[in-house]
């Protein structure tokens, strides 16, 4: 099973026959195992907000030593599950971060300046109207607080104006210090190491769901890297729009996000399709507001975003960051989790994410063969019978 928290709502397209999930302004099309079809259907709990399986899909995950620990340093391996034949495979390939580079990786605390700019816009438009929100809140807080004082007494109507009158500063660092938290859940990051008993138990993949469950992070969070390539990159004016009305991402070769016509007629911006595929032929669909940071995003480049998860095999994802793509120098997404400059250090150090890295990108050349051979990408989309 895999769940997926902070779910907004819900839609199914009738057109693309996909379910449609709006997670943390990304938009997701998972398209496998998920069809029509008994064999390998999927449903959506609205009360559990979870995604789940008639049957379970394969997992891969490449584990990496650490020092102190009983893996060998530098030495991989991997823990794979097998299921039904009849049930299409669905393998992704997870690299493992170590809590300590996991916690400096993600911007979970106080909110840094980029998280802190998030809430002042990005455009003039959108600075507007967080400066006007600010004033609102400003004046009435202030008006409340005098009235308050009547009641409360003048020592805590004092400090209760005090908050309101500087909430023009406060506002966007207690609203993204919020969302950080809420992307944990105030949940401690574990780490992927574990001794040997807890390995031992690990394996037993064939002990009863109650067993599993127990022993299913602990409340803690695991991360992981996700890497994969991008093998179709487009722009659309909303999130249902067919694949085959998508405008080619080069007629936007002198966008800007201050020159939006579509948001200045509509009031809805221009939106950057990615859709993105690892080597195993996993593939998800992400929407995000349109920059002019993306102009230089080009099929097969690779990907790297951080999977989080309580469950330590990845079945049950918890959330996940915005997408960076190195080649065009680029991160997609309405919210900075991933510490940036971090993030590059680590592509400049670690041989492991630099190996899958170069797979990835030199794995998107067989997909765009496989694909003029068998079919366009449109096709391997829609097509329930050809996943």
């Amino acid at each position: 099973s895999i769940t997926i928290n902070n779910i907004s709502h819900y839609s199914w397209s009738k057109e693309q026959h996909q379910p449609c999930y709006f997670v943390n302004s990304f938009v997701f099309h998972l398209q496998r195992p998920f069809s029509h079809r008994k064999d390998s259907a999927g449903y959506f709990d609205m009360n559990k907000n979870s995604l789940l399986f008639h049957r379970n899909p394969s997992s891969q995950i490449i584990m990496r030593g650490k020092e102190q620990s009983w893996f060998l340093r530098k030495e991989t391996f991997q823990f794979s599950r097998s299921i039904s034949r009849s049930t299409s495979r669905l393998n992704m390939a997870l690299l493992p971060i170590p809590v300590s580079d996991l916690e400096q990786l993600l911007v979970l605390g106080m909110p840094n300046g980029a998280q802190y700019g998030t809430y002042w816009g990005r455009t003039s438009r959108e600075t507007y109207n967080a400066v006007f929100e600010s004033v609102a809140v400003t004046v009435l807080g202030l008006f409340g607080s005098y009235f308050l004082s009547f009641v409360i007494g003048d020592g805590l109507a004092t400090l209760m104006g005090a908050v309101f009158a500087f909430w023009t500063l406060l506002g966007p660092e207690l609203k993204a210090y919020q969302r950080n938290w809420e992307f944990v859940g105030g949940r401690p990051l574990i780490d992927q190491w574990m001794d040997d008993e807890i390995m031992d138990n690990t394996f037993d993949i064939f002990g009863d769901e109650k067993e599993k469950g127990e022993r299913a992070g602990n409340g803690g969070m695991y991360g992981s890297y996700y890497i994969a390539h991008v093998s179709n990159v487009g722009v659309v004016g909303n999130v249902n729009v067919l694949p085959s009305e998508e405008y080619p991402l080069s007629e936007f070769y002198d966008y800007t996000m201050e020159k939006d016509d579509a948001e200045r007629i509509t009031g809805l911006p221009w939106m950057i399709r990615l859709r993105i595929k690892d080597n195993s032929g996993r593939s998800m669909q992400v929407h995000a507001r349109m920059s002019e940071e993306y102009l230089d995003i080009q099929e097969g480049q690779p990907v790297v975003c951080v999977f989080l998860s309580s469950d330590r095999s990845f079945e049950m994802l918890s959330g996940l960051t915005d997408f960076f793509v190195p080649d065009a120098g680029c991160y997609v997404g309405d919210y900075p989790y991933l510490d940036r400059p971090y993030l590059n250090r680590m592509l400049e150090s670690d041989e492991d994410l630099l190996e899958l890295l170069d797979r990835e990108r030199s794995s998107s050349f067989d997909f765009q063969y496989y694909n003029s051979d068998y079919g366009d990408d449109d096709d391997d989309y829609y097509d329930d019978d050809f996943l």
